[in-house]
This record gives C-alpha cells, structure tokens and sequence, in this order.
C-alpha cells in the first residue's frame, strides 16, 4: 500500500528547474526522481513568466512516486518587484524606501485571490487592505496615478483605479490618515478630473 513519506515546501523558478545541489537534497532523501520532477515542474509552469521564484509543496510516496501543486511568490516579492527594490525598509514608519501606484497593489490582489484558496472567497478590498499593510511594515508607500497617465490608460483600468481609490483613502492614502474633510476635497477632485476625462472620451469618439 502506497503510503505518504514526506511533504516537501521547495522554492524553484517557473519553468526553469534543474538539477542542483538544492533540489537534489531534497528529493535525494525521500526517494524521487530529480529529473522526473524537473521535467513536469517546467511543462506545467510554462506559463509564468520565467524566473518567477514559485513555492512548491511536494508529497513523496513510498513507491517513489510524488505530487505537487505550486504557489505564487509571497506578497513582499510582488511588492518590492513592483517597487524595484531589493529589500525593505530597516525602520518600517521611519524610513521610506519605494512607492507603488494604485493599479499595481490592485493587480497583485487579484493574482493573490486567484492563487490562494483561502483567499478566493475574501473580498478583494479586504485583499489590497491586506498588501497595504504589508508595503507599510516594508517602508512603501502609495502613488497616486497622475492625470495624464489615467488619460493615457484604457478606459477599464481607468474604472478600477477609481473603483479603488475609496478603499486607499479609508485606510492609508499616501500613508496618513486623511479627515472626512479631506477626503470630501480629494473625491470632488476626483470627480471633476473623471469628467473631464469623460469629456475627452466623447470628443475623440
């Protein structure tokens, strides 16, 4: 009867496994075969983007065969990806090392909540209130989109952003606290700069 040996939790990078020191250890001890797994690791992760650090948990069996799912890279990758940093911030509150735009943390939600099944039922504002606490305690803060790239962007992200923008002021618009009152200024800001745009719209259709 094939019974479970060991769980292995590997990271290797999309589409690119090969024989190492590192997976050769792990998968050494537990009886699998190396290049078998490279082998269907790569065909089933093509679809990455290469290089793209994927969490793996592996299930050896007794007769040497084995199971695996992957994962998404953990939130603080996507983060300093999209910031363009190397690490966070050594006094999180203090120092500020990076920002990120609106469209971006709502991208990386949206992959988190397709990745993760606890997630896949969690609202997304819950979701992005989630990855603007983790950028905080990294040193990030958010980047509000300027008028002329919502001009140059589709019409969809366009409605995202501002679909977003409620949540972001709620909680941490650049990162302070903001009164109701200002926020009554930023949403009629907001407003005039979405009708504006909507005007744009109209004129070269």
């Amino acid at each position: 009867m094939t019974e479970v040996i060991k769980v292995l939790r590997l990271v290797v990078p999309a589409a690119k496994a090969k024989p190492s020191p590192s997976i050769g250890q792990a998968l050494g001890g537990v009886g699998v075969n190396m290049m078998k797994f490279c082998k269907e690791f790569n065909a089933r992760t093509t679809h990455f983007k290469d290089d793209i650090p994927l969490r793996v948990n592996l299930t050896a069996f007794t007769d040497s065969s084995f199971t695996f799912t992957t994962q998404l890279p953990p939130t603080t990758w996507f983060l300093k990806t999209a910031a363009k940093i190397e690490k966070g911030a050594t006094k999180p509150g203090k120092d500020v090392v990076g920002q990120i735009h609106l469209k971006q943390i709502y991208e990386i939600a949206k992959l988190k909540s397709q990745d993760n099944i606890e997630m896949k039922n969690a609202p997304l504002e819950g979701v992005c209130r989630g990855i603007i606490g983790s950028m905080r305690s990294m040193g990030l803060k958010i980047h509000a989109a300027r008028q002329e790239e919502l001009e140059a962007s589709r019409l969809d992200a366009h409605k995202q952003v501002e679909q977003l923008k409620d949540v972001f002021e709620r909680t941490y618009y650049f990162g302070k606290k903001r009164s109701k009152a200002e926020r009554g200024r930023m949403a009629a800001d907001r407003k005039a700069a979405s009708e504006e745009l909507a005007g744009k719209d109209k004129k070269k259709k």
